[in-house]
């Protein structure tokens, strides 16, 4: 049997940033890119205590990073609105490469299903979809029904591809693609509205869903592919001006905000396994289970 916990946010770097981090697990290391928090430079860190990379490229928005065939990909909205990609061999990071089209916004990056999916807001403020297959090809962008006014989620949870949204009066929406078929746009939970884009993650059999609340606060749901749980808030006294932020690593979910100070702050909700020492001064994790 397995309980989990959860503490207060602890500070990742006194590195700043003007955007919401991005993270992604590889070989069990967390890694990290921001956007500066003065202009518009790209940094890179390569986990908790390394010293911060100045990467080339400049972006006007968060980077996305994703894990995909044994390497990190990133995704940035450039200082002319162009989207560009690149990928981290070996250790190091190539050129950036221009996708067509052009983006409002930052975008998500998800593997699934042997491909690398992205998502972004087009100049209309519309969604599009592209992936790159195995080749390392790209295809071209596709346009779903529905708009957004921030940086789209995607993530995978039980063999579907999940895309959720900000809509433009502040609701909550997500679908999910099964094989090549999209599933129509459906509410997330009930009662809540948000003022930037939504923080997503897998996790065992279930999708929870992050997002920040009108109070700054940051509130999750949980769907186990029969109903999502009421809002409830993330212990931890989090607040934040911009989207959260969420990763898997093993069974723990990691949870980043960019603070008020614009330093980057980690939550991670632990399971805690038999044999395990409990951990001091943190409260067990609320497992909300009321239903819609």
């Amino acid at each position: 049997m397995t309980t989990a916990t959860v503490g207060a946010a602890e500070k990742y770097s006194d590195e700043k940033t003007l955007a919401s981090p991005a993270l992604a697990v590889m070989d069990n290391q967390l890694y990290a890119m921001i956007r500066a928090s003065l202009g518009t430079g790209i940094y890179f860190n390569r986990g908790r205590g390394s010293r911060w990379e100045r990467l080339s490229g400049e972006t006007l928005s968060s980077p996305a990073l994703a894990y995909h065939n044994r390497t990190l990909f990133a995704l940035i909205h450039g200082t002319d609105n162009g989207i560009y990609v690149n990928e981290m061999v070996r250790g190091r990071w190539g050129r950036w490469t221009r996708l067509e089209g052009i983006a409002s916004f930052g975008g998500s990056l998800a593997s699934y299903n042997g491909q690398l999916y992205a998502a972004v807001p087009g100049a209309d403020k519309s969604i599009y979809i592209n992936s790159m297959d195995f080749r390392g090809k790209w295809g071209r962008w596709i346009k779903l029904d529905g708009m957004t006014s921030s940086e789209p989620c995607l993530a995978v949870a039980n063999g579907r591809l999940y895309l959720a949204i900000r809509t433009l009066d502040d609701r909550m929406m997500i679908r999910s693609l099964s094989g090549k078929s999209w599933s129509k746009w459906t509410e997330i939970s009930r009662n809540g509205k948000t003022s930037s884009g939504l923080a997503m993650v897998g996790h065992e059999r279930e999708l929870w869903v992050i997002h920040r609340g009108k109070d700054k606060r940051l509130y999750y749901s949980i769907f186990d592919g029969l109903g999502w749980t009421d809002w409830k808030e993330i212990p931890g006294d989090g607040q934040t001006e911009s989207r959260p932020i969420a990763v898997t690593r093993g069974k723990d979910i990691i949870v980043a905000i960019r603070g008020r100070d614009g330093k980057i702050y980690l939550n991670t909700r632990e399971e805690r396994r038999p044999g395990r020492p409990d951990h001091p001064g943190r409260p067990d994790y609320p497992d909300h289970r009321d239903r819609r």
